[in-house]
């Protein structure tokens, strides 16, 4: 019993595992499209934030760029004021004083004399000897010719942060006369970076050639001034713009799209940066959300599973397995009770309720058919035994009488043969007919019969059997069957009374020899004959000029009439 429990717990929970297993097998198409659809959306996304982060480096370098070009196109212009060209101080100094406040965003515009000394511009310095030929901005501008856009520097004359933009301008005979130099307030383009706006949590940087930050939003005040980090040097002397996630000096996480020295914007660097958290935290939390509801389906899905399949398969089988194990420990009366309700398992357990109640109807009759064989079996005996004493006890040697002996047995053991065929319930009064008479009269056409067919109950077939074979056997002796003209008319008919149906037979011969009642002591075939049916019916033998009339009116327990 302990064994046939773990087998039934471990196929309990072999089901449930399938069942579970054919649920995930369902979800996995549903999980596998939002995770694909998750990672191109994070896909796309990803690639629209690079862009997005390019294009604002782009554009800060362009912004940059008409900065620096509109500085040029100043410088240029004021390279060929008459008064710069000639040295002339006075005119110079008062030229670019008039233009000075037109310009907020030049702190200073001087020019400078060959040897890197002060000679004009917008702002006096507090030492006009002071020389800036040590200035890189005014070497380049001396030894080539063009703008030169110099490094992060503190102005000398102004003491603020200023990117210096230098050009050297020719005098009256053509030649190199001095270098005009212009420098940008690193305040004021910081407040342009400011206006022109950065992304929520992004960030902006500005750097000279030199790595040094010119220009920084979030925290200028923070990193204005100071180099970029090592780890970005290769980015500003990489060979082309690019995209790059990367982790920003104020630690934020971000898209970096930069512009190296040099690309966009002759020596400076321009990055702009977008935060990878709040560039992607729409689609994280998309993906989170999504899954999260994945989940909370698959969770579902499964403790519907597990439930729906406790009900609808597990607890059905168990039932079955326990009404099972209960019938086979003798339990005769155990009974599923599943209805339809229950889907399939439900209707099988129905059947199997049928089944078992079959099993029992089967198992009763079969009990009450042994011991009606039983007592079939007795009676059988009793009939043999009472057959041997009355054929055998005449005076004539038992070698002689055997014969006869033989054929009434064989008439009896046919008699069981349609009995046991009808499970011992009634036999057909045309197969007893047919069963007697052929045997002893192969040519039936002398032999009438009429009337329809009818169920003979077990207790009168033999008794009609051994009363057919007698007559039979008489009529073949001395009877109509013992000569070739003779015949014999057999009709029945069944009436309907209130006390059950009621069998009247009739045997008539015709044709056969003058026949008369036997005198003296009576044989065994005449006691036969009148005590067959004595107590459940009457039987009347005549002996009539014709031949031999026999009739036996009995009441049919079955009262079931088939069709002849």
């Amino acid at each position: 019993m302990a064994a046939l429990q773990r087998l039934r717990f471990g196929h309990q929970a072999s089901l449930r595992t399938r069942l579970m297993a054919l649920a995930l097998v369902a979800l996995a198409p549903g999980f596998v499209a939002v995770l694909y659809t998750t990672q191109q959306i994070d896909m796309l996304r990803r690639a629209e934030v690079a862009d997005l982060a390019l294009r604002g480096a782009r554009q800060a370098a362009d912004e940059t760029n008409r900065i620096i070009a509109g500085v040029e196109s100043l410088l240029l212009a004021v390279s060929r004021v008459p008064a710069i060209r000639d040295g002339d101080v006075e005119g110079c100094s008062a030229y670019l004083r008039d233009l000075g406040p037109h310009l907020p965003h030049l702190i200073a515009v001087s020019v400078l004399d060959l040897n890197g000394r002060w000679s004009c511009g917008s702002l006096l310095p507090a030492d006009p000897a002071v020389a800036y030929s040590d200035r890189t901005y005014f070497r380049e501008s001396i030894a080539q010719d063009g703008l030169v856009l110099g490094l992060y520097t503190t102005g000398r004359m102004s003491g603020r942060a200023v990117l210096p933009v230098a050009i050297a301008f020719p005098n009256r005979t053509g030649e190199k006369g001095g270098v005009l130099v212009a420098t940008i307030d690193l305040a004021w383009l910081g407040t342009v970076m400011r206006e022109r706006g950065v992304p929520r949590e992004g960030s902006l940087t500005i750097a000279d050639r030199e790595g040094t930050i010119i220009a920084r939003e979030p925290l200028s005040q923070r990193f204005v001034g100071t180099a970029i980090p090592e780890n970005f040097q290769r980015l500003m002397n990489a060979p082309a713009a690019g995209v790059e996630e990367v982790r920003s000096q104020d630690g934020t996480k971000r898209v970096l799209g930069y512009i190296p020295v040099n690309v966009a914007t002759p020596g400076l660097y321009v990055s702009a940066g977008l935060s990878s958290h709040a560039s992607f935290e729409a689609v994280t939390n998309a993906a989170l959300y999504a899954g999260l509801v994945i989940l909370a389906g698959a969770v579902a899905a499964l403790c519907a599973t597990w439930l729906v399949g406790s009900r609808a398969f597990i607890h059905p089988l168990e039932r079955l397995n326990r009404v099972l194990t209960r019938w086979r420990n003798g339990e005769r009366g155990a009974r599923t009770e599943l209805t339809a309700d229950a889907g399939e398992i439900g209707v099988l357990g129905m059947q199997l309720d049928a089944l078992m109640d079959e099993i029992i109807t089967t198992q009763t009759k079969r009990d009450l058919l042994a011991r009606e064989l039983s007592h079939r079996v007795k009676n059988t005996l009793s009939t043999v035994q009472a057959l041997a004493m009355a054929t055998l006890s005449g005076p004539q040697p038992a070698r002689d009488l055997l014969p006869e002996y033989l054929q009434r047995i064989a008439a009896l053991g046919r008699m069981h043969d349609v009995l046991l065929h009808d499970h011992w319930e009634s036999a057909s009064l045309l197969c007893a007919l047919e069963g007697v008479l052929r045997p002893l009269c192969p040519d039936l056409t002398r032999v009438r019969t009429k009337g329809e067919d009818c169920e003979l109950p077990p207790q009168h077939s033999l008794s009609m059997t051994m009363v057919l074979h007698e007559l039979a056997t008489n009529a073949l002796k001395h009877g109509a069957l013992s000569t070739p003209h003779g015949s014999i008319d057999i009709s029945w008919t069944v009436d309907r009374t209130d006390a059950g149906p009621l069998l009247d037979f009739a045997w008539r011969e015709q044709g056969g020899p003058p026949v008369r009642e036997p005198s003296g002591r009576k044989g065994f075939g005449m006691r036969l004959l009148t005590r067959a049916f004595a107590g459940s019916g009457t039987t009347t033998l005549r002996f009539e000029p014709d031949g031999v009339m026999c009739r036996i009116v009995f009441r049919l327990a079955t009262g079931r009439q088939l069709a002849a």
